[in-house]
C-alpha cells in the first residue's frame, strides 16, 4: 500500500514542528516563511562571513539576508561577539579591524575640510551612532594632539589649522589702530569666513588667555575691538579741542569716541567740567562769563546796563544751553549781588531796569495830557471822570511801553519785550501819578510837535538819501557784467528811490501843517510807501516835481532820470548840497560805519554767516573804491567778482573760503566752518 507524498510532506512538517517545540531539534532554526530549516552552525558561518567581507552589519540586515527572526541573529551574536572581539553600537555590529579604519577616516575628511571636521558629520558618513563614534575618537584625539573646544565639542581641530585660525584673529587685533568690527574680521578672515561659531569662541578664549591692549564693545557679530592707543588718541583730541575752546559738544565728543557716554567720559577727564544741555564747559570759561555777569551789577548804566549772553556764548550754544549756563553763574553769585535774568539770555540790575520809569516821566507827562485832552473832548458837557480813580484808571499797554523802551530809550527789542512784565507794575503808577499830576504848557507842547522837529528831520533824512542814490550809481558803474549792472540800477532806484520820494511826500504833509502819525512816518514796509506815492500822484500838488518819477521808481527803471532829478533839478533846499569830493567822503564814511558797527554787534553764527560775509564784501568794496554801495546780498557774488582783482592773495581767499563754506553748508551743515567765518569777520572789521 503506497502512501501520498503531500500526507508525508505534511506528516514530515508536522514532526518537525513538534521537535522545535519540545526542544528535541536543538540547533535547527526555521526560516520566516516556513519553507526551510537552518542549522545554529550555518547561522554563525554566515554572520562570520558576512562580517569578514563588509566588517559591519545590522541584525536587521543579517536577518534579513537568512530570512530569519533578528532574535536568532542576536543570539549568534552573543556567542561570537566575545570570541571575535566584535563590538554593538545600537544595532550595529562591527569588527575590530573596522573600528580601527575610523581614525583614518577622520584623517581624510578633516585633511579634506582644510582642518577641520564635526564629529556630526563624520557620524553621518560612517552611518555610526555619534556617542559611539565620539568615545572611540577621545584616545585618538589625545594621542596625535588634534583639538576639541569644550564650547564646541563637536568640533575636532587640528593643531595646526587651531594655531593658524586662532592667529588670525590675534594678529588683527594686536595691529588695530582704529576700532575693529568683529563681524568685518569673521567675514574678512578666509579660514574662518563660514565659522561663524568657531570663530567667537576662539575669539572668546583669546580674550581669556592674552593680554590685548585694548577693550571689546558689543558682544558676538555687534562686537567692536577698540585699541587703547585709539581710545587714548582719541580723548587726547577731545581733550585738546575742550581745552582750545574752553566747551565741547556732545555730539563732537561722540564724533570722535562713539564707544563711551560722552557726559562720563569728560567728567572722568575733569569732575569739575559744567554739563550743559548739549554741550560741557571748563571751570575756566564758566569763570570767565561769571566776572562777565558780576561786572554788570558794578558797571551798569543807562549805555551799558545789560548783556545779551546769545551774543557772548559760543555760537554752538542752544537756547537751553545759554539758560542752563546763566543758572550755573548766577547760582555762584551771593543772593545781594545776583543781577536779574530776563528770559535766559539778557542780563541787567534792578537798578537798571528803575532807571527806565524814572527816564519816562516826560513820556508819561505828554502820555497823560494826551489822555485828558482826549478825555474832555468825549465828556464835554456830560461832566468830568476821574482818570485817575483807581477803578478807571487808563491802563499804559504792553506795546506802548515796549515801543518807549525800543524807540525812545534805544533797547533792543527782545530786551525790551522780556522787561515790559518787570516794570509794568512801576510804569502804571507812574502813570497814574502823571495822570493826577500833570501839567504841559503850550508852548512845550507845541516844540514837541511843532513842525520845526520833522520837517527838518525829513530834510536830513532826504540829504542823505541823495548821496546815497548819487554815488551808489557811481559804484554801480564801476562793475563790468552788464546783467549786473543793470540788476543793480534797478535795485537802487526801487529801494532808495522809493524812500527818497516817500520822505519827499512826506515833507509835503508836514509843510502842510498835517500829522501822519508815527506808523507812518517811521514805516519800513514798501507796500506802505507805494500806496503814499499812488495817492500823492492823484490827490496831492506837487509843488517838489517828483510826479513823472514815480513810475519809474515802482518799476525799477531809467535810474539816469532819477540820478538826472537828484542831480540838477533836487528841491530847492538841497541845492546848496553839492555833491562833491567832500560829500562823497562823508557819505562813503558814515555808510562804512553804520555797516561796522553792524558787523561788529552781529555775533558769528551759522545763521549770521550769509549776513557778515555781506557786510564784509561791501566794506571791502567801499575801502577799495572809495565809494559806497546799498545793494542786497543777493549781489554778493557780483561784489566778491569785483573786488576779488585788488585784494590782495590773502584776503581775496579769505572772501573765496568763506563764500564757498557758506554756500556748500546750504546742503551740508556738517561743513560750516566757524573759523573761516570769523576770519572773514576779521577782515570786515580791519579793512579801511
Amino acid at each position: 500500500m503506497s502512501i501520498e507524498p503531500t500526507i508525508l510532506e505534511n506528516l514530515f512538517i508536522q514532526l518537525i514542528d513538534k521537535g522545535l517545540e519540545t526542544g528535541q531539534l536543538d540547533g535547527i532554526i526555521k526560516t520566516l516563511d516556513g519553507q526551510s530549516l537552518l542549522t545554529t552552525q550555518h547561522v554563525h558561518d554566515f554572520l562570520l562571513s558576512w562580517m569578514k567581507e563588509h566588517g559591519r552589519t545590522t541584525t536587521f540586515e543579517i536577518a534579513r539576508e537568512l530570512n530569519v527572526d533578528q532574535s536568532t541573529i542576536l543570539d549568534a551574536w552573543s556567542v561570537l561577539a566575545p570570541q571575535q572581539n566584535w563590538l554593538i553600537a545600537d544595532d550595529v555590529l562591527l569588527t575590530s579591524a573596522y573600528i580601527d579604519t575610523i581614525p583614518n577616516e577622520l584623517r581624510s575628511l578633516i585633511d579634506q575640510t582644510g582642518g577641520y571636521l564635526s564629529i556630526i558629520t563624520l557620524a553621518q558618513h560612517l552611518r555610526l551612532p555619534y556617542v559611539f563614534l565620539s568615545k572611540q575618537l577621545d584616545p585618538m584625539i589625545v594621542s596625535e594632539k588634534y583639538v576639541r573646544l569644550d564650547q564646541i565639542s563637536d568640533l575636532i581641530l587640528t593643531s595646526n589649522y587651531h594655531e593658524q585660525v586662532k592667529k588670525s584673529i590675534l594678529e588683527p587685533l594686536e595691529k588695530a589702530i582704529e576700532p575693529l568690527s568683529m563681524f568685518k574680521l569673521q567675514r574678512s578672515t578666509s579660514l574662518l569666513e563660514s565659522q561663524e561659531t568657531l570663530f567667537y569662541v576662539l575669539l572668546e578664549n583669546i580674550i581669556r588667555d592674552s593680554e590685548l591692549e585694548g577693550t571689546f564693545r558689543g558682544r558676538r557679530e555687534k562686537s567692536i575691538y577698540v585699541p587703547h592707543s585709539y581710545r587714548d588718541r582719541q580723548i587726547s583730541l577731545i581733550t585738546s579741542l575742550l581745552e582750545a575752546s574752553g566747551y565741547i559738544e556732545y555730539e563732537t565728543v561722540e564724533q570722535h569716541y562713539g564707544y563711551s557716554n560722552p557726559k562720563d567720559l569728560l567728567l572722568r577727564h575733569d569732575n569739575e567740567i559744567q554739563l550743559l544741555d548739549t554741550c560741557a564747559i571748563t571751570p575756566s570759561l564758566l569763570e570767565k562769563f561769571q566776572n562777565k555777569i558780576e561786572n554788570i551789577t558794578t558797571t551798569a548804566t543807562s549805555s551799558n546796563g545789560y548783556i545779551d549772553m546769545s551774543e557772548h556764548v559760543p555760537f554752538a550754544f542752544t537756547v537751553t544751553d545759554t539758560g542752563s549756563l546763566l543758572d550755573l553763574v548766577i547760582g555762584r553769585i551771593p543772593k545781594k549781588q545776583r543781577p536779574v535774568v530776563l528770559g535766559s539770555r539778557f542780563v541787567t540790575t534792578g537798578d537798571y531796569l528803575k532807571s527806565f520809569v524814572t527816564a519816562a516821566q516826560s513820556f508819561l507827562d505828554l502820555h497823560a495830557l494826551q489822555e485828558i485832552q482826549n478825555e474832555k473832548k468825549l465828556h464835554s458837557g456830560k461832566g468830568k471822570k476821574k482818570l485817575y480813580d483807581e477803578k478807571s484808571t487808563v491802563k499804559l499797554t504792553d506795546q506802548e511801553i515796549h515801543d518807549y523802551l525800543a524807540e525812545e530809550q534805544h533797547l533792543n527789542s527782545d530786551f525790551a519785550n522780556l522787561a515790559v512784565p518787570v516794570i509794568r507794575r512801576s510804569m502804571q503808577h507812574a502813570f497814574t501819578k502823571a495822570l493826577q499830576t500833570v501839567y504841559v504848557a503850550p508852548s512845550t507842547l507845541l516844540s514837541n510837535h511843532g513842525l520845526s522837529g520833522p520837517i527838518q528831520r525829513e530834510r536830513d533824512t532826504l540829504r542823505d538819501l541823495r548821496r546815497k542814490i548819487y554815488y551808489s550809481q557811481q559804484s554801480v558803474l564801476l562793475f563790468d557784467d552788464e546783467s549786473a549792472r543793470k540788476s543793480l540800477e534797478k535795485y537802487i532806484v526801487r529801494q532808495l528811490g522809493l524812500q527818497f520820494l516817500f520822505h519827499v511826500v512826506l515833507l509835503g504833509y508836514f509843510e502842510n501843517g498835517e500829522d501822519l502819525g508815527d506808523d507812518i512816518v517811521n514805516t519800513t514796509s514798501e507796500e506802505v510807501m507805494k500806496e503814499k506815492l499812488s495817492t500823492f500822484s492823484k490827490n496831492q500838488n506837487d509843488h517838489y516835481g517828483i510826479t513823472d518819477l514815480i513810475p519809474t521808481v515802482l518799476n525799477g527803471k531809467k535810474s539816469d532820470d532819477l540820478v538826472l532829478y537828484l542831480k540838477e533839478t533836487p528841491p530847492n533846499f538841497l541845492s546848496t548840497d553839492l555833491l562833491d569830493e567832500n560829500a562823497q567822503k562823508e557819505t562813503c564814511g558814515n555808510v562804512t560805519k553804520a555797516l561796522t558797527d553792524q558787523l561788529e554787534n552781529t555775533p558769528v553764527s551759522t545763521s549770521t554767516a550769509p549776513l557778515i560775509l555781506h557786510l564784509t564784501s561791501i566794506l571791502c568794496f567801499q575801502a577799495l573804491y572809495h565809494l559806497p554801495l546799498y545793494v542786497s546780498g543777493k549781489y554778493v557774488p557780483h561784489i566778491i567778482k569785483k573786488i576779488s582783482s585788488q585784494l590782495d592773495s590773502h584776503d581775496k581767499q579769505i572772501i573765496s573760503d568763506a563764500h564757498t563754506m557758506i554756500m556748500s553748508s546750504r546742503k551740508d551743515p556738517t561743513l560750516f566752518d566757524p573759523t573761516i567765518l570769523q576770519n572773514v569777520y576779521d577782515l570786515g572789521l580791519k579793512i579801511k
